[in-house]
């Protein structure tokens, strides 16, 4: 893994506009650990998108917990508002018993890793399917 260089405006690489992921092999999979390591040496930085660091295919990654849904909400409205297009999320922890029905609402099929519920500041696994 290794931290790349953050592209900042006025860097007119930022204007290019990004590719579809067609390929789902090692080479992605590292290439998403090094954006992962950049996030976190960062500045507190909740997300980030492949682009900011000069690879241009379309990866975002965001930090979040699937909760109540709203934060999510509000990141796909921004991408849609910019011409993007979700074609699915996936979340490693999901604390949201009506996730099924929200996912319908959404538009895009969500892939939580755990179902978990927090019970006197304690995570405790749960199916809820």
């Amino acid at each position: 893994m290794a931290i790349r260089d953050i592209l900042r405006l006025p860097d007119e690489r930022l204007k290019q506009v990004s590719t579809q992921v067609e390929r789902f092999d090692a080479a992605l999979h590292a290439a998403i650990a090094d954006l992962e390591e950049t996030r976190l040496a960062g500045p507190a930085a909740v997300g980030i998108a492949a682009p900011q660091v000069g690879w241009f295919e379309r990866v975002v990654i965001v930090d979040d917990v699937l909760s109540t849904g709203g934060t999510t909400r509000a990141l796909v409205a921004a991408i849609r508002q910019m011409g993007g297009e979700v074609v699915g999320g996936i979340f490693l922890f999901n604390k949201l018993k009506g996730w099924k029905e929200w996912q319908d609402d959404i538009g895009f099929p969500l892939h939580p890793l755990f179902h978990v519920e927090v019970v006197g500041g304690r995570l405790v696994r749960q199916d809820w399917d």
